[in-house]
């Protein structure tokens, strides 16, 4: 309904009805709906008051009787299409598809052109498994609205998930045309040039669809993603990061900041971001397809040998530092105070050991850090049989009874990591 039909009412009436529009902007639709009623008992078979009734009750949630006004707007002005689609809508909120596709069909049916009815028919057709249906709902709105930007979004959404990349790309530029800062629109193409593997031209389409803001979870996932394929690790980290502040449910994201970690040598950082992101998919195993399942437990085992990965990786790096640390001490060894002579004056020149004296000093000294440094040596290595290889260990299981091909080569591992853990415990 339009201003053009309040035309027909007195003055009076008209003020009354922009004075509750008012009401209802700011809220006050329990006082808005009074003046509705005002309005109805006197003006009884006129339009306008019903259906701004009937939006009243709509913005309450109260469906049942926005339709109810809505049908009595049909009867008083049959030709609205807008009307026949707003009943749409309310069957939609109280789950009843097949009443509000009829709905649609029929406001469509009232006017051809009615690019909204298209739209959300067409929404509603996606929803139901009618891609086929839904695809000529989009293309008949865009060739309706040549300014709309929705129906290509879905459009391009529809070829998206068909692998149609090139009708997609296609979309997108023309709601780029349209408005070149459209969020969605940009992060689409993004998408497409990643799936190319065009890691340079993704990254720009993600950037300019967060824009200055950067306030996107997801985009940033996907930023993070690109940026790793460029090598830009501490950048690929800052996006990961952020990521995960604006949205802590982001798994994706910690698997992205862990793979980051690893490239770091930061390995406890990594092991506890690829734990956060298998803790948290494991959430989301109900109603998976067969196919999605088995998705899921490859990524799943792939996960789990990462993290065995970093701890040997960790125990490794720390192992090899101390063996260093020994082996320099052996070859030179420190000179401390037993290995000199007490001064008996402060211009007494120290008087020259003899060689045997100082070779027996050096001994001594030399024995005495070996020893401090084997046993720091036997305790690190005890422990970290006792704690991160036993958690790689676990890790590489669990990876092998989550995924059988993956068998052999896991238990390869297990068996030269077992065999060069037992080679450096003999040895020390």
């Amino acid at each position: 309904m339009t201003r053009e039909i309040m035309k027909d009412l007195p003055k009076d009436i008209q003020d009354d009805l922009i004075a509750a529009d008012d009401l209802v902007a700011t809220g006050n639709i329990d006082e808005a709906l009074k003046v509705y009623d005002k309005v109805i008992l006197s003006h009884p078979y006129h339009p306008q008051a019903f259906s701004k009734r009937a939006d009243a009750f709509q913005r309450l949630g109260r469906w049942e009787e926005a339709i109810e006004q809505y049908q009595k707007v049909l009867f008083l002005a049959p030709d609205s299409a807008a009307t026949q689609a707003s009943i749409a809508s309310c069957y939609l909120q109280l789950g009843k598809t097949d009443s509000a596709e009829f709905n649609f069909t029929c406001a469509i049916q009232r006017n051809p052109r009615y690019a909204p009815a298209l739209l959300e028919r067409g929404k509603l057709y996606m929803n139901t498994g009618r891609t086929a249906e839904a695809k000529e709902d989009f293309e008949r709105a865009r060739n309706i609205e040549p300014e709309d930007t929705v129906s290509r979004l879905y459009l391009a959404g529809l070829s998206m998930a068909v692998g149609e990349l090139p009708a997609a790309d296609i979309y997108y530029d023309e709601v780029l045309k349209i408005d070149p800062t459209n969020r969605a629109a940009n992060t689409g193409k993004g998408i497409i040039y990643y799936m190319k593997e065009e890691w340079s031209t993704a990254t720009s389409f993600f950037l300019k669809a967060l824009g200055e803001k950067h306030d996107n979870s997801d985009i940033l996932t996907k930023l993070a993603s690109c940026l790793i394929s460029l090598s830009k690790w501490q950048e690929a980290g800052a996006c990961a990061t952020k990521a995960i502040q604006l949205d802590e449910k982001n798994f994706v994201a910690f698997l992205i900041r862990a793979q980051v970690h690893a490239h770091n040598s930061s390995w406890d950082e990594a092991i506890a971001d690829y734990q956060s992101f298998l803790a948290g998919n494991e959430g989301f195993l109900t109603d998976l397809s067969a196919e999605a399942l088995a998705i899921h437990n490859k990524q799943k085992s792939d996960v789990l040998e990462r993290i065995g990965d970093s701890y040997m990786r960790k125990f490794f790096e720390e192992f090899e530092e101390i063996e260093q640390m020994v082996l320099k001490n052996r070859e030179t060894p420190k000179v401390t105070k037993e290995t000199k002579k007490p001064s008996t004056g402060a211009h007494q020149k120290n008087k020259p050991q003899s060689q045997a004296q100082t070779q027996q000093n050096t001994e001594k000294v030399v024995e005495f850090v070996d020893t401090e440094f084997i046993q720091d040596l036997k305790h690190r290595l005890e422990y970290a049989r006792e704690e991160n290889l036993l958690d790689a260990f676990k890790s590489y299981l669990e990876a092998r009874t989550t995924c059988h091909e993956a068998k052999q080569t896991i238990d390869q591992r297990l068996l030269d990591l077992k065999e060069v853990v037992n080679t450096h415990l003999r040895n020390y």
